[in-house]
């Protein structure tokens, strides 16, 4: 959240960003390339400096289990889908906000995004077609830990939970419209019921 301040409610900040997580973070960044701004981020959480569990991306596991300083530690109503259940509700309590959940999910966006970028500045090189062979030179498939064959296996996934994933995959048949099945939302084509790609170790 952005606040301009007025009148004489702080002589010492032209803005206060309340939230350090990705969007204020950026935000006060764009904010202060201009020297005559003073700006002051405000975050409730913790620092992120040292932690591990944030550090390390499939350390994430460790960060959202139990309750910790570095979340809100939200939980769900009751959940009658889940047996009245209720469940953990992750929400982060630190610098960076969820962006601190580092599980390195991987994703392209979607091409309504992309296309509405060529078309206000004028260059087509934005557009999602332009775009999709420099996401292909930034990818590199590595085989699953066991090396099974991944070919037509567009959305191989991290976790397998089969009692789950078929009531799931059930949803998508009995109501497609509400719930389509999409085989790989890195299409363009975000939107439908899918499994994600994940990656744990990232070298630029």
């Amino acid at each position: 959240m952005l606040i301009p301040l007025l009148g004489n409610v702080s002589p010492n900040y032209d803005f206060v960003i309340v939230g350090a997580g990705a969007a204020g973070n950026v935000v006060a960044n764009i904010l202060t390339e201009d020297p005559n701004f003073s700006v002051l981020v405000l975050e409730a959480g913790v620092s992120n400096e040292g932690v591990i569990d944030s550090i390390v991306p499939f350390f994430v596991d460790n960060l959202l289990s139990g309750a910790n300083i570095y979340e809100w530690n939200y939980t769900t109503t009751l959940q009658v889908g889940l047996n009245n259940r209720s469940i953990p509700y992750p929400r982060a309590h630190i610098l960076g906000g969820c962006t601190s959940h580092n599980g390195m999910v991987y994703t392209r966006g979607s091409a309504e995004d992309y296309d509405p970028w060529a078309a206000v500045t004028g260059d087509s090189g934005w557009s999602w077609n332009n775009l999709l062979p420099y996401f292909f030179k930034n990818e590199k498939w590595k085989p699953p830990a066991d090396h099974h064959d991944t070919r037509g296996e567009s959305n191989p996934a991290r976790f397998s939970w089969p009692i789950f994933e078929n009531q799931v995959i059930q949803t998508t048949r009995e109501f497609p419209e509400e719930f389509p099945f999409n085989l790989d939302y890195n299409s363009g084509e975000p939107l439908g019921v899918c499994r994600f790609p994940e990656s744990f170790l990232c070298s630029l």
